[in-house]
C-alpha cells in the first residue's frame, strides 16, 4: 500500500497517517480498526467518517474510490 500511495500520490486536501497497528492498541479501538489494511476517515475533530478494508485490493486507487469520492 505504501509503494502505491508514494507512486500516486496524495489528492489535494486529503491528509494520510501511517499508524503502527501493533503498537497503537487504544487507537485501533477507538476507530473499531480490527485488520492492518483499513483506512479510516475522520472530520475535523478526530470523529471517525467512515472507514475501508483495503484487504482484498491493496492499493491506494481502491481507497480512494470508496473513501474519498
Amino acid at each position: 500500500m505504501e509503494a502505491s500511495i508514494q507512486q500516486r500520490g496524495i489528492p489535494s486536501g486529503v491528509t494520510v497517517f501511517k499508524v503502527d497497528y501493533d503498537s497503537n492498541q487504544s487507537l485501533r479501538q477507538q476507530y473499531g480498526v480490527t485488520l492492518q489494511t483499513t483506512f479510516v476517515k475522520v472530520d475535523d475533530e478526530g470523529n471517525k467518517v467512515a472507514s475501508y478494508v483495503a484487504y482484498e485490493e491493496p492499493r491506494f486507487s481502491s481507497v480512494e474510490r470508496e473513501l474519498l469520492r
